[in-house]
């Protein structure tokens, strides 16, 4: 939520003048339709105010955002909303009723969908807006930051809001051009979507695992020991070191485990603190997060695409250098990333882009070799981009494929493997020695 200092009057009654009035509102375009809904219209410019809010504002509008409304943001929907309109765009409708045949693509019971597709129109209806993104900024619960930030720039942009949405080239021009933003989105998310559903399953598995043999050390074993004591003394037996080191495992985790769960959350509480307070310890953080073996990789190749998708996007709406960083930067939560990108931003108005993309240390670069690669090698001393940054942008992103398809892919069954390899260890050794002690025990009984 966002406060604006406006000054605000009756068109009715020019004489009835509310002057620096502050109103809260998310966007601009919201702003606007609050004021226009008591039947005023905004006279002086809009400021925009910074203001500190208070744990308890932070609280209702918590409640306010996830309780408050009927439709909560889903990245799919968006996109099928999109490509639909684009589409229709496509085959020269109107753009109203290009947005309204987006409701087909969604089946009857999606009612909360297809009602807000209807308020968009009635927004379209009430013809207040100066361009078709005032309709979509409207509805901030709909659609993403970007896609909104998208359609503010195609305002005085020479490309089409249809090509700007999702550009229709065919298959074996698939990287000589730039796609649309709905097809590079989904191919983003696509890549996110495949890492989740590869590691989540091994990680799933260790937890099971690792939360079986707590049962076995912590209520299985005193429980066998009980009861073997009761066939015969075994305290003066000896058998294998993997019996010794499971009953010495079951009676510390049995007499410190509160302390060590307690440990455990008072470090993890610790390492949280810091990391939203200090942001020398979330760089570090990140850095070594970063450059850990194969994740460096994944990160890399995950954020290069997703920069590299905007940049191409925003370059073909025929942003400005400035403000595709504008927008970009503040995207990628990764310290050590936003650095190298800031530092290029810093760097962007008074030197070639040749030197620019040179000039950072290697040793501070996180992005993918060929973003570097391709990036200095399109340069031009006049900094400005050309039209052979689409060429650039287009060999990155077939890059960021093959890395994928070649090698990276496979990274998150290497780490599921290792987990799986872990968690069998873990269960297979002390289930063994359960074995070993409960089969010696009636063997020697006997």
């Amino acid at each position: 939520m966002k406060a604006y200092r406006v000054t605000v009057f009756n068109p009715k009654d020019t004489t009835e003048i509310y002057e620096n009035t502050i109103i809260k509102a998310k966007s601009e375009i919201l702003l606007k339709e609050i004021v226009r809904e008591k039947w005023y219209e905004i006279k002086w410019n809009i400021h925009e105010m910074k203001f500190e809010e208070t744990k308890l504002d932070k609280i209702k509008n918590w409640f306010s955002d996830n309780f408050s409304t009927s439709y909560r943001f889903n990245p799919d929907n968006e996109l099928t909303i999109l490509s639909a309109f684009s589409d229709a765009l496509r085959r020269w409708l109107s753009e109203r009723d290009a947005l309204g045949s987006t409701k087909c693509d969604f089946g009857r019971s999606s009612s909360l969908i297809r009602k807000n597709i209807d308020k968009l129109l009635d927004i379209y209806d009430k013809a207040w807006f100066d361009h078709i993104s005032d309709v979509f900024a409207s509805s901030e619960d709909m659609f993403s930051e970007n896609f909104i930030s998208l359609m503010e720039q195609s305002k005085n942009a020479e490309v089409k809001i249809d090509k700007i949405i999702s550009n229709p080239i065919s298959e074996n021009e698939k990287w000589e051009k730039i796609e649309g933003y709905v097809e590079l989105t989904r191919s983003v998310n696509h890549l996110l979507w495949e890492l989740k559903r590869k590691i989540s399953k091994p990680v799933f598995w260790f937890l099971g695992m690792f939360s079986a043999v707590l049962i076995i050390l912590l209520l299985l074993v005193p429980f066998l020991l009980e009861w073997f004591s009761k066939i015969r003394d075994i305290s003066q037996d000896s058998y294998f070191y993997i019996w010794e080191i499971t009953i010495a495992v079951s009676r510390f985790a049995s007499s410190y485990g509160l302390y060590i769960l307690i440990a455990l959350f008072v470090g993890l509480g610790a390492i949280a603190f810091f990391y939203t307070k200090n942001d020398a310890f979330k760089e570090a953080l990140h850095k070594y997060i970063m450059r850990m073996y194969i994740v460096w990789d994944i990160i890399e190749l995950v954020y290069t695409k997703k920069v590299v998708s905007l940049m191409a996007i925003y370059n073909e709406s025929k942003m400005s250098w400035e403000k595709i960083f504008t927008v970009v930067v503040p995207l990628v939560p990764l310290i050590p990333m936003k650095k190298e990108l800031e530092y290029l931003w810093t760097k962007v108005g008074s030197y070639d882009f040749d030197t620019i993309f040179k000039s950072y240390s290697e040793d501070e670069r996180y992005f993918t070799e060929m973003f570097y690669l391709q990036l200095a090698k399109e340069s031009n001393s006049s900094a400005k981009i050309t039209g052979r940054y689409k060429s650039a942008f287009a060999n990155i992103l077939s890059n960021t494929d093959r890395l994928w398809n070649q090698s990276i892919r496979h990274y998150p069954d290497k780490i599921g493997r290792f987990i799986t390899v872990i968690g069998f260890l873990l269960i297979w050794f002390f289930t063994t020695g359960i074995m070993v002690i409960f089969l010696l025990t009636i063997l020697n009984s006997v």
